[in-house]
């Protein structure tokens, strides 16, 4: 069984004794009482029960000591006390066996055998439509990256660990932990900075680490609402000189983060925004590549949010209602894209007024992102609404 494949094992084992002790602690106040009976304190009770997964899954299993505990406290069935603590030991078994798993193949496997999990993984949750596949797919990668960023043997291949590193910050980005985003790219450009082109064969990949690190640097940025930093980033990266050599799809990408950190920023021209529209409009109607739709899709809704926010609500009614038409023919769209659109879409129905209408569609926005793990968005709902949003919450969080 390959590293990722067991760090998915591991994952279905903790979330199902997590359902098993949710499901037998729904009374007030049930938590706290378990928690005193079992001498842990509540946050750590928490911790265990939280299947976000802020660190490393193997840290949020109890240990075989306290699994008994936290069973014998509950008022179980035998078959159902035996169910918990099976999966708490199956979760803690499989946590041990990926790290020595990972050591031998380690030493037997080259750090592309790694590598090549790793992308295959990311590519498959980059196509995921379903929500629990994205997130499985993301906290597998972000595993990964971090017990191959503690071995010395990946800091003997510089572009292998800005790969790594790369990897690491998406999934990080998506799991709301945006300050370990921001330290790994940066520490990818730092490495970046460190290495020369001519000492590459494989030019086009080194000139593609060179962009990514600052689209990486921007994202981050972006994700902690330092759009004006972000909005550097992207500068930097389109004045570099190995623009010419990315591919269309990197381009479009780094539009798109521009007009992502632009139309975020108190002041801007909506002329700009649209011209960074029109130029990934460009790209797309000039290429055969399947995600083009995608990349137009992601970037109009971009153009929608500086609509709304320049207070055009014409012309972000009439953009939105476009994007919502197409939304069923476009392919590849994941948990991320029909997220970020329906938090637009919900967003133009909050300035409109209509509350029915913007409930309706924030709620599909929640449901995607909290089945999703996409943690980072539900973070930027809950700082955009406030206590306006707790209704809501408390309604999904029952379902």
């Amino acid at each position: 069984m390959s590293i990722l494949a067991s760090i998915h094992t591991a994952q279905l084992h903790r979330e199902v004794y997590i359902a098993l002790l949710n499901s037998a602690l729904q009374e007030p106040g049930s938590k706290h009482n378990l928690a005193a009976q079992v001498a842990v304190t509540p946050q750590y009770l928490s911790y265990l029960l939280n299947s976000g997964a802020a660190d490393s899954y193997s840290f949020r299993v109890p240990n075989a000591k306290i699994a008994e505990k936290i069973a014998n406290a509950l008022s179980l069935e035998r078959e159902q006390r035996e169910d918990l603590l099976r999966h708490m030991y199956l979760a803690r078994d499989a946590a041990s066996h990926i790290t020595q798993t990972f050591r031998s193949e380690l030493l037997t496997h080259p750090i592309e055998y790694f590598l090549k999990e790793l992308r295959d993984a990311d590519q498959e949750a980059n196509f995921a439509t379903d929500p629990h596949i994205y997130k499985k797919k993301y906290l597998a990668i972000r595993d990964t990256c971090k017990m191959l960023l503690n071995s010395s043997l990946l800091y003997t291949f510089p572009l292998d660990t800005v790969e790594v590193c790369m990897l690491l910050h998406e999934a990080q980005c998506i799991l709301n932990q945006t300050g370990d985003a921001l330290y790994h790219a940066k520490f990818a450009r730092a490495i970046m900075e460190g290495l020369s082109r001519n000492d590459y064969r494989k030019k086009e990949r080194f000139d593609t680490y060179q962009i990514q690190v600052l689209r990486a640097e921007a994202r981050a940025c972006s994700d902690l609402r330092l759009y004006r930093e972000a909005y550097e980033k992207c500068l930097q990266a389109e004045a570099s000189d190995v623009m010419r050599y990315q591919s269309e799809g990197y381009i479009s990408q780094l539009y798109r983060d521009k007009l992502q950190a632009l139309c975020r920023k108190p002041r801007f021209a909506l002329s700009e925004a649209e011209g960074l529209v029109a130029k990934v409009r460009a790209i797309c109607e000039g290429t055969n590549n399947d995600l083009a739709p995608r990349w137009l899709f992601t970037t109009n809704q971009y153009l929608a949010r500086a609509y709304l926010n320049h207070h055009n609500f014409k012309k972000a009614k009439k953009l939105l209602t476009e994007i919502l038409e197409q939304t069923t023919s476009i392919p590849h769209l994941g948990p991320l894209h029909q997220t970020m659109f329906l938090k637009t879409y919900a967003k133009f129905r909050w300035e409109e007024g209509d509350r029915t209408e913007w409930e309706y569609f924030l709620k599909q926005a929640l449901t995607y992102a909290m089945d999703a793990g996409l943690a980072h968005q539900i973070s930027d709902i809950k700082q955009t609404y406030g206590s306006s949003l707790v209704p809501l919450l408390k309604d999904l969080e029952s379902r």
